[in-house]
């Protein structure tokens, strides 16, 4: 269990770097769907790491950043539908 633990935070890792760098080199809008679908699915990556290993801190950290993302995701899908 913790090997595969250990992949999914990588997973969760490496899609919230790209994420960044993506935004970064503008290939992507910080205010997009893409965006916030790669920060979501990169915390949720990094929350299954940090709760199997307990690291509570980390852990927490995830969290809140699972929950702005998902706001966002909300605001963007919103917005779209007042079009």
């Amino acid at each position: 269990m913790a090997i595969l633990s250990s992949i999914i935070g990588w997973i969760g890792t490496a899609l919230i770097v790209l994420a960044y760098f993506l935004v970064s080199t503008k290939r992507i809008s910080p205010t997009g769907k893409k965006y916030q679908l790669m920060n979501v699915g990169g915390a949720i990556g990094l929350g299954v790491s940090a709760y199997t290993q307990a690291s509570w801190p980390n852990f927490g950290l995830q969290l809140i950043w699972f929950f702005i993302g998902l706001y966002a995701l909300y605001k963007i899908l919103r917005r779209r539908e007042g079009e």
